[in-house]
């Protein structure tokens, strides 16, 4: 008997590249990273790699910014709000666990994912925050960019982890009753 995971969301975050240019500042890009008990190396990893997709993509294609990436066990979503400001979300591929000469393997269902769904997710979250809260540059405040970094911080915090994140989940419940997938 096959059994089957759900599609989790394994991290949210929102970084600007132009917040950290020497090297050992990458932490000073990161704006927002859900879960926050992350460890921080894998937090500075997790942005990093977005922003290597990123300018990678956008050498074959200047005109048209990335929009998902995905591998067998994740399917990453981007989204560019504003000017250097990106929202990245990263789903779990669910998968059946089957049997197969006596050894249990993965087979993981990428089909059950659907990018477009996410990313007008994260473009929801975004004009969510905007309407109560105003755009991320209107709340880029204080003297210094550690003060503007953290001032933007708290509010998405509040914002995010205290509405977005709770719906996101009911979100998906909708979409997998919308979308079932085909076992």
């Amino acid at each position: 008997m096959a059994r089957k995971s759900e599609i989790t969301l394994k991290n949210f975050f929102i970084f600007n590249s132009n917040l950290a240019t020497e090297e050992g500042e990458e932490e000073k890009k990161i704006l927002f990273y859900h879960p926050q008990d992350t460890d921080k190396d894998q937090k500075i990893k997790d942005v990093g790699l977005s922003e290597a997709i990123i300018k990678f993509t956008n050498t074959f294609n200047p005109f048209e910014e990335c929009k998902s990436f995905r591998t067998q066990k994740t399917c990453q979503v981007y989204f560019e709000p504003e000017p250097d400001f990106w929202m990245v979300m990263t789903i779990n591929v669910p998968f059946l666990v089957k049997l197969k000469d006596g050894m249990e393997y993965n087979e993981y269902r990428g089909d059950d994912v659907h990018d477009s769904i996410y990313g007008a997710l994260l473009e929801q979250s975004y004009s969510m925050f905007r309407l109560f809260v105003g755009t991320f540059g209107e709340n880029f405040l204080g003297d210094s960019l550690e003060e503007q970094s953290e001032n933007l911080s708290q509010k998405f915090l509040q914002f995010f982890i205290y509405s977005t994140i709770r719906h996101f989940f009911k979100k998906i419940y909708v979409v997998k009753r919308r979308f079932p997938s085909n076992n």
